[in-house]
Protein backbone atom coordinates (compact mmCIF):
# COMPACT_ATOMS: atom_id res chain seq x y z
CA UNK A 1 0.00 0.00 0.00
CA UNK A 2 2.61 2.47 0.90
CA UNK A 3 3.82 1.48 -2.93
CA UNK A 4 0.56 2.60 -4.24
CA UNK A 5 1.25 6.06 -2.53
CA UNK A 6 4.50 6.65 -3.88
CA UNK A 7 3.45 5.55 -7.34
CA UNK A 8 1.23 8.64 -7.36
CA UNK A 9 2.45 10.98 -9.82
CA UNK A 10 1.39 13.96 -8.68
CA UNK A 11 1.11 16.01 -5.38
CA UNK A 12 -2.48 15.86 -5.87
CA UNK A 13 -2.68 12.19 -6.32
CA UNK A 14 -0.40 11.68 -2.99
CA UNK A 15 -3.26 13.67 -1.21
CA UNK A 16 -6.10 11.50 -2.85
CA UNK A 17 -4.34 8.59 -1.40
CA UNK A 18 -3.57 10.11 1.82
CA UNK A 19 -7.52 11.01 1.94
CA UNK A 20 -8.31 7.21 0.65
CA UNK A 21 -6.60 5.74 3.26
CA UNK A 22 -7.74 7.43 5.93
CA UNK A 23 -11.59 6.97 5.39
CA UNK A 24 -10.74 3.19 4.80
CA UNK A 25 -8.91 3.25 8.33
CA UNK A 26 -11.58 5.28 9.84
CA UNK A 27 -14.73 3.02 8.43
CA UNK A 28 -13.27 -0.55 7.78
CA UNK A 29 -11.48 -1.23 11.25
CA UNK A 30 -14.17 0.59 13.26
CA UNK A 31 -16.64 -1.87 11.32
CA UNK A 32 -14.70 -4.80 11.61
CA UNK A 33 -14.26 -4.93 15.49
CA UNK A 34 -18.24 -3.07 15.84
CA UNK A 35 -19.04 -6.67 14.24
CA UNK A 36 -17.61 -8.47 16.62
CA UNK A 37 -19.52 -6.56 19.18
CA UNK A 38 -22.63 -6.84 17.71
CA UNK A 39 -22.00 -10.69 17.04
CA UNK A 40 -20.83 -11.82 20.94
CA UNK A 41 -23.30 -8.93 22.39
CA UNK A 42 -26.59 -10.75 20.40
CA UNK A 43 -24.95 -14.49 21.34
CA UNK A 44 -24.97 -13.38 25.14
CA UNK A 45 -21.82 -11.80 26.48
CA UNK A 46 -22.19 -7.99 27.15
CA UNK A 47 -18.28 -7.66 27.67
CA UNK A 48 -17.53 -5.72 24.65
CA UNK A 49 -20.85 -3.36 25.74
CA UNK A 50 -19.90 -3.02 29.11
CA UNK A 51 -16.30 -1.49 28.14
CA UNK A 52 -17.95 0.99 25.10
CA UNK A 53 -16.60 -1.19 21.96
CA UNK A 54 -20.15 -1.89 20.97
CA UNK A 55 -20.05 1.55 18.48
CA UNK A 56 -18.92 2.78 15.41
CA UNK A 57 -16.63 5.27 16.82
CA UNK A 58 -12.92 5.15 15.71
CA UNK A 59 -11.54 6.26 18.68
CA UNK A 60 -12.83 3.28 20.56
CA UNK A 61 -11.16 0.81 18.03
CA UNK A 62 -7.96 1.63 16.23
CA UNK A 63 -4.75 0.57 17.15
CA UNK A 64 -1.40 3.06 16.40
CA UNK A 65 0.57 0.06 15.15
CA UNK A 66 -2.34 -1.52 13.05
CA UNK A 67 -3.17 1.70 11.31
CA UNK A 68 0.15 2.58 10.25
CA UNK A 69 0.63 -1.59 8.90
CA UNK A 70 -2.38 -1.07 6.83
CA UNK A 71 -1.21 1.97 5.19
CA UNK A 72 2.46 0.45 4.34
CA UNK A 73 1.44 -3.37 4.25
CA UNK A 74 -2.54 -3.15 3.09
CA UNK A 75 -3.38 -4.97 6.01
CA UNK A 76 -3.79 -3.90 9.34
CA UNK A 77 -5.84 -4.38 13.06
CA UNK A 78 -7.82 -2.79 15.85
CA UNK A 79 -7.65 -3.47 19.61
CA UNK A 80 -9.08 -6.57 19.90
CA UNK A 81 -12.64 -6.51 21.05
CA UNK A 82 -13.17 -8.06 24.94
CA UNK A 83 -15.37 -11.75 24.85
CA UNK A 84 -15.89 -13.79 27.80
CA UNK A 85 -16.44 -16.96 25.96
CA UNK A 86 -18.38 -18.00 29.50
CA UNK A 87 -21.08 -15.77 28.85
CA UNK A 88 -21.90 -18.26 25.14
CA UNK A 89 -24.23 -21.04 25.33
CA UNK A 90 -21.97 -22.70 23.42
CA UNK A 91 -18.48 -21.39 24.17
CA UNK A 92 -16.56 -22.65 20.92
CA UNK A 93 -19.48 -22.06 18.04
CA UNK A 94 -20.04 -18.84 19.95
CA UNK A 95 -16.32 -17.50 19.74
CA UNK A 96 -16.02 -18.91 16.18
CA UNK A 97 -19.24 -16.84 15.17
CA UNK A 98 -18.13 -13.53 17.10
CA UNK A 99 -14.54 -14.06 15.51
CA UNK A 100 -16.14 -14.98 11.98
CA UNK A 101 -18.30 -11.58 11.89
CA UNK A 102 -15.22 -9.70 11.86
CA UNK A 103 -14.30 -10.56 8.13
CA UNK A 104 -17.26 -10.74 6.96
CA UNK A 105 -18.30 -7.48 7.56
CA UNK A 106 -15.07 -6.32 5.49
CA UNK A 107 -16.68 -8.07 2.64
CA UNK A 108 -19.82 -6.94 3.13
CA UNK A 109 -18.41 -3.41 2.78
CA UNK A 110 -16.64 -4.76 -0.51
CA UNK A 111 -19.40 -5.77 -2.16
CA UNK A 112 -21.73 -2.89 -1.14
CA UNK A 113 -18.80 -0.91 -2.90
CA UNK A 114 -18.55 -3.28 -5.64
CA UNK A 115 -22.31 -2.91 -6.41
CA UNK A 116 -22.02 0.85 -6.63
CA UNK A 117 -18.82 0.91 -8.57
CA UNK A 118 -20.88 -1.36 -11.43
CA UNK A 119 -24.12 0.09 -10.92
CA UNK A 120 -23.34 3.84 -11.18
CA UNK A 121 -20.36 2.97 -14.37
CA UNK A 122 -17.92 4.72 -12.65
CA UNK A 123 -15.01 5.45 -15.90
CA UNK A 124 -11.87 3.65 -14.68
CA UNK A 125 -9.85 6.80 -15.05
CA UNK A 126 -11.65 8.70 -12.68
CA UNK A 127 -11.18 9.25 -8.66
CA UNK A 128 -14.26 7.68 -7.74
CA UNK A 129 -13.43 4.37 -9.36
CA UNK A 130 -10.42 4.95 -7.63
CA UNK A 131 -11.52 5.01 -4.13
CA UNK A 132 -13.66 2.40 -4.40
CA UNK A 133 -11.69 -0.30 -5.79
CA UNK A 134 -8.65 0.83 -3.50
CA UNK A 135 -11.75 0.71 -0.34
CA UNK A 136 -12.52 -2.94 -2.38
CA UNK A 137 -9.57 -4.25 -2.13
CA UNK A 138 -8.65 -3.19 1.05
CA UNK A 139 -11.53 -4.75 2.55
CA UNK A 140 -11.08 -8.26 1.13
CA UNK A 141 -7.60 -7.91 2.06
CA UNK A 142 -8.51 -7.60 5.69
CA UNK A 143 -10.58 -10.22 5.06
CA UNK A 144 -8.27 -12.69 3.88
CA UNK A 145 -5.35 -11.81 6.36
CA UNK A 146 -7.95 -11.80 9.65
CA UNK A 147 -8.74 -15.28 8.31
CA UNK A 148 -5.24 -16.92 8.37
CA UNK A 149 -5.67 -19.72 11.38
CA UNK A 150 -3.14 -18.19 14.18
CA UNK A 151 -4.02 -16.30 17.32
CA UNK A 152 -4.77 -13.22 17.68
CA UNK A 153 -6.65 -13.43 14.20
CA UNK A 154 -9.59 -14.17 13.40
CA UNK A 155 -9.08 -17.74 12.32
CA UNK A 156 -7.81 -18.89 14.82
CA UNK A 157 -11.15 -18.72 16.64
CA UNK A 158 -12.99 -20.52 13.73
CA UNK A 159 -10.09 -23.26 13.45
CA UNK A 160 -10.54 -24.01 17.12
CA UNK A 161 -14.34 -24.96 16.45
CA UNK A 162 -12.95 -27.48 14.58
CA UNK A 163 -10.04 -29.05 16.24
CA UNK A 164 -9.41 -31.27 19.11
CA UNK A 165 -8.92 -29.33 21.84
CA UNK A 166 -4.66 -30.75 22.52
CA UNK A 167 -4.41 -30.14 18.52
CA UNK A 168 -5.57 -26.25 19.85
CA UNK A 169 -3.42 -26.46 23.25
CA UNK A 170 -0.56 -26.74 21.18
CA UNK A 171 -1.12 -23.93 18.14
CA UNK A 172 -1.49 -21.33 21.94
CA UNK A 173 1.29 -22.86 23.19
CA UNK A 174 3.60 -21.72 20.27
CA UNK A 175 1.03 -19.05 18.99
CA UNK A 176 4.04 -16.12 19.40
CA UNK A 177 6.17 -17.73 17.10
CA UNK A 178 3.49 -18.46 14.77
CA UNK A 179 2.68 -14.83 14.55
CA UNK A 180 6.01 -13.94 13.79
CA UNK A 181 6.53 -15.94 11.49
CA UNK A 182 3.60 -14.66 9.49
CA UNK A 183 4.37 -11.70 9.49
CA UNK A 184 8.07 -12.31 8.53
CA UNK A 185 6.23 -13.90 5.41
CA UNK A 186 4.08 -10.99 4.64
CA UNK A 187 7.01 -8.58 4.91
CA UNK A 188 8.93 -10.81 2.94
CA UNK A 189 6.81 -10.79 0.29
CA UNK A 190 6.45 -14.69 0.39
CA UNK A 191 2.75 -14.56 1.01
CA UNK A 192 2.13 -11.73 -1.15
CA UNK A 193 1.09 -14.61 -4.53
CA UNK A 194 -1.62 -16.84 -2.73
CA UNK A 195 -2.90 -13.58 -0.84
CA UNK A 196 -3.29 -11.68 -3.71
CA UNK A 197 -4.79 -14.74 -5.64
CA UNK A 198 -7.55 -15.17 -3.35
CA UNK A 199 -8.37 -11.16 -2.80
CA UNK A 200 -8.41 -11.11 -7.03
CA UNK A 201 -10.21 -14.46 -7.15
CA UNK A 202 -12.92 -12.74 -4.61
CA UNK A 203 -12.97 -9.09 -5.93
CA UNK A 204 -13.69 -11.61 -9.58
CA UNK A 205 -16.64 -13.49 -7.49
CA UNK A 206 -18.57 -9.86 -6.23
CA UNK A 207 -18.35 -8.98 -9.59
CA UNK A 208 -20.13 -11.44 -11.14
CA UNK A 209 -22.69 -11.52 -8.56
CA UNK A 210 -23.40 -8.31 -9.47
CA UNK A 211 -23.65 -8.73 -13.11
CA UNK A 212 -26.49 -11.60 -12.42
CA UNK A 213 -28.78 -8.94 -10.40
CA UNK A 214 -31.76 -7.99 -12.70
CA UNK A 215 -29.91 -4.03 -12.36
Amino acid sequence: MLQMLLNRSSFSDMIFMVITMAVITLVSLPFHEFSHALIANALGDQTAKRVGRLTLNPLRHLDVLGTICLVLAGFGWAKPVPVNPSNFKHPRAGMALTALAGPISNLFLAFVAEFFLIVMKTPSDSLNYLFLFYFIYINVMLAVFNLIPINPLDGSRILALILPRRAEAFLSRYEQYLMIVVFILIFSGLLNTPITFLVNHIMIGFESVINLLPL
